[in-house]
C-alpha cells in the first residue's frame, strides 16, 4: 500500500492469472476485438508497472529498496505465467506479446514471452547483486532470492544453461536445522541443473550440424567424480532426515483404479513444503544419475535403473497425495522430470494425469510440459 509500483505489479499478476480461470474464459468477458478483458486489465498493470520503475530508479534510495526487488520478482512471475502459457499448444504467445503477434503467428509470439521472461529472471538477478541480495541476506530479500532461485532453476533447465545464481551454501549439511532442509532441498536441485548444463558429452557443433562429443578417460573420470560429488551431498540431505519428513498413514485404497498405473503407491507427508522438498531432492538425483557417465557393466546398469525407478516412484507417490495449491508449480515440474525416465504407457498416462491434478488445483496452464513430455517419448521410441 506504500509502493505504487509494487502494487501495480500484483494487480497485474492478479489480473493475468485471473485470465487463466475458466470462470473468465466465457464469451460474455471478451472485448469486440481482442483477448479478455482480465488480460487487457493485465496488460494496462504490467506497462504501468515497468514505466513506474524506469521513473523511480532515477532515486538512489529506490535503487536500493526491498520494494525494487519484490516488483522485479513479481514481474518477473507474470512473465513467466505468459511464458507457460505461450508453451501451449495454439497459444497467441502471451499477454505482454499479443499488441506485436496476431493470432497466425503463435510461434513469435512464444518466442517473444519467454524472452520477456528471460530478461526479467536476469534482470532480478543483478538488481539482487547490485543489492548484495543472497539466500542468507535475512528477512524480505533472503525470501525474493529463493523465489527468484526457483523460477531460474526451472528456465536454466529447460534451457540446458547454468543457473545464474553463484552463491554458495555455507553450512555442512550434517549442521542444517531440520526447518532449513527444504531450502538446501532446491539449493542442491541447483547444483543438479548446473551438472547437467556443463555435460560436455551431450552436444557439440560440428560440420554436419549438432553431434555427440567424444571425451578422453581423464575427462570422463573428472565428470564421474563431479556426479559422484553431487550424489553424496543429496544422499547425506537425505540421511539428514527427521520424524517430520516420515510419510504418514496413507489409505492406497484412495487412489485405486484413479490412475492407469498401479506400481506406485500414495505417499503423504505433511506439512505439503517438506513434501516439495522431496520430490526436488528426487528430481535432483534423477538429473544427475542421467547426466553421469555411464557405468560399465550389468551391476552398473541395474544401479542406475534402480535409482530412477525409486525416485520416480517417490515423486509421483508424493504428488498423488499433494494437494496444496501453492505447491502444484513445482511438483508439475518434477513430475516433467519424472516423466523423462519412463518407457511403460501406463506410467506415462499417469504422469499426465497428474500434471493435469496440479494444472486443475491451480491454474497455472501446464500443458506446454505434456506436449514437450509426448515429443520425448516420441524420440524415444523412434
Amino acid at each position: 500500500m506504500r509502493n505504487e509500483g509494487l502494487m501495480k505489479a500484483i494487480l497485474a499478476l492478479s489480473a493475468r492469472y485471473a485470465a487463466e480461470s475458466p470462470s473468465h474464459a466465457t464469451p460474455a468477458v471478451m472485448t469486440p476485438a481482442g483477448p479478455p478483458a482480465h488480460i487487457n486489465l493485465a496488460m494496462q498493470y504490467y506497462y504501468e508497472t515497468l514505466h513506474y520503475v524506469s521513473t523511480a530508479l532515477h532515486q538512489q534510495s529506490y535503487a536500493h529498496s526491498e520494494e525494487l526487488l519484490a516488483t522485479a520478482l513479481v514481474i518477473s512471475t507474470y512473465e513467466m505465467l505468459d511464458a507457460a502459457r505461450a508453451d501451449g499448444p495454439g497459444s497467441d504467445g502471451g499477454s505482454s506479446s499479443s499488441s506485436s503477434s496476431s493470432s497466425t503467428e503463435p510461434e513469435r509470439g512464444g518466442r517473444a514471452a519467454l524472452s520477456n521472461w528471460q530478461r526479467h529472471l536476469k534482470g532480478v538477478f543483478w538488481i539482487q547483486r547490485s543489492q548484495n541480495v543472497n539466500g542468507a541476506s535475512g528477512g524480505l530479500r533472503q525470501a525474493v532470492w529463493w523465489a527468484w532461485l526457483q523460477q531460474d532453476i526451472w528456465a536454466a533447465f529447460r534451457e540446458r544453461r547454468r543457473c545464474f545464481s553463484f552463491w554458495t551454501w555455507k553450512t555442512p549439511i550434517r549442521q542444517v536445522p531440520q526447518h532449513d532442509l527444504p531450502a538446501l532441498s532446491m539449493y542442491l536441485l541447483r547444483e543438479a541443473v548446473n551438472y547437467c548444463a556443463d555435460d560436455p558429452t551431450t552436444t557439440a557443433t560440428g560440420a554436419d550440424g549438432v553431434v555427440p562429443r567424444v571425451l578422453d578417460a581423464d575427462a570422463l573420470r573428472r565428470r564421474a567424480e563431479l556426479g559422484a560429488e553431487l550424489m553424496a551431498k543429496l544422499d547425506e540431505w537425505q540421511a539428514c532426515l527427521g520424524s517430520d519428513f516420515k510419510p504418514l498413514p496413507s489409505s492406497a485404497a484412495t487412489v485405486s483404479g484413479k490412475y492407469p498405473c498401479s506400481a506406485w503407491a500414495p505417499i503423504w507427508v505433511h506439512p505439503p513444503r517438506l513434501a516439495v522438498a522431496l520430490q526436488a531432492h528426487s528430481f535432483a538425483r534423477i538429473l544427475v544419475c542421467l547426466h553421469e557417465p555411464p557405468t560399465s557393466g550389468f551391476h552398473g546398469f541395474l544401479r542406475k535403473k534402480r535409482i530412477l525407478a525409486n525416485e520416480v516412484a517417490t515423486i509421483c507417490g508424493l504428488a498423488m497425495e499433494l494437494t496444496d495449491k501453492g505447491c502444484q508449480i513445482v511438483s508439475a515440474q518434477c513430475l516433467f522430470g519424472a516423466g523423462l525416465c519412463v518407457e511403460d504407457r501406463a506410467q506415462q498416462d499417469t504422469i499426465l494425469s497428474l500434471i493435469d491434478e496440479c494444472e486443475a488445483r491451480c491454474g497455472w496452464p501446464m500443458s506446454g510440459l505434456r506436449e514437450d513430455l509426448r515429443k520425448e517419448w516420441s524420440r524415444a521410441v523412434a
